[in-house]
């Protein structure tokens, strides 16, 4: 075991050069300038830049003081208007009206729905992206359980015709 362990070399020991590892000729173009003459350039290397100055602080600007000169500190602030609740409402029409037009559109979305046959749509719930798909759906279904397996076996043959093909050139 100790003989491997002499020819394993640790980071911080020499190889000792006994010349086993030169070439038996010399290189005959160890003296010629690599690349058509040109010799290589000298590495130059250049002081990482020292990091830029800070910039000069801003100059201080001066602001306006808050005018409350106006004001005295023992004044209590103006009081708020009172808003009443016929205030709230300032829609063309009562909230009643409101209420019972409201009710009836609701009423109608649900009768459209019943009559798609789609199940009752309630008002703000069901895009219109949603009763497509919902519509779309069976037509599709139909579509592919007719057409699905004609189209697998078409594309299956296709490609077990293309490693035909490569198999023969081969």
């Amino acid at each position: 075991m100790e003989e491997d362990d002499d020819d394993v070399l640790e980071l911080t020991q020499m190889l000792q050069d006994d010349g086993r590892n030169e070439p038996d000729e010399p290189d005959p173009w160890r003296d010629e300038p690599a690349f058509g003459g040109m010799a290589d350039p000298e590495p130059v290397f250049h002081d990482p830049d020292p990091e830029p100055p800070p910039p000069p602080p801003r100059p201080a600007v001066k602001r306006p003081a808050p005018a409350f000169d106006d004001f005295d500190d023992d004044e209590p602030p103006p009081p708020r208007p009172r808003i009443r609740q016929s205030d709230l409402d300032n829609g063309l029409i009562s909230r009643r009206v409101a209420e019972e037009s409201s009710h009836h559109f609701t009423h109608l979305a649900r009768q459209l729905g019943d009559d798609l046959s789609i199940g009752p749509m309630p008002v703000g719930v069901r895009t219109v992206e949603e009763v497509v798909r919902e519509l779309l759906k069976p037509l599709l279904k139909e579509w592919l359980d007719e057409n699905l397996p004609t189209i697998v076996e078409r594309l299956v043959q296709q490609e077990i015709d293309r490693m035909i093909r490569r198999s023969q050139k081969f």
